[in-house]
């Protein structure tokens, strides 16, 4: 069984923004456990994102056959125009956190996302995490921490 921590810190980018690096469930079935199929994913956490989106070149390189994927659902960006995205429930993982299984959206044409962007649901909106932005980074709680500090 693995050890898990409570707790996950990322510091602030250089370019004031909070990047950071995740793991998230590549599509292989030959794993016995989530964890040992887990691939990096450098990621912006976003705190007004609403779902986890990872960009097409992403999903391919977790190996994700969009063709085979049904379930969709538009998202418009900043410049307005709807992007379509392919839905999907796997496992993500912050820092040395227990994984947890939340949606992610992956996106259904190459240049319909600019970066993977960390969303809150199933993760945040969960209330099984709780993240805190400030001018140092970006932390994130879970467990017997977060409740006795009145985070969840």
């Amino acid at each position: 069984m693995a050890n898990y921590e409570d707790h996950a810190f990322f510091p602030l980018g250089d370019d004031k923004r909070y990047h950071i690096d995740i793991k998230v469930l590549r599509a292989d079935n030959s794993c016995m456990q989530p964890v040992q199929c887990m691939n990096p994913v450098h990621i912006l956490a976003d705190p007004g994102a609403d779902v986890t989106l990872l960009t097409n070149e992403e999903a391919k390189r977790l190996g994700y056959n969009l063709d085979m994927i049904y379930d969709q659902f538009p998202v418009a960006g900043i410049n307005g125009q709807p992007n379509e995205f392919k839905q999907i429930d796997t496992w993500i993982q912050i820092g040395n956190m227990a994984p947890i299984f939340a949606p992610i959206g992956l996106a259904a044409t190459s240049g319909g996302l600019y970066e993977n962007l960390l969303g809150n649901k199933g993760l945040i909106g969960s209330g099984k995490i709780t993240a805190h932005y400030d001018a140092k980074g970006v932390g994130y709680t879970t467990g017997m921490k977060a409740q006795m500090a009145g985070l969840i």
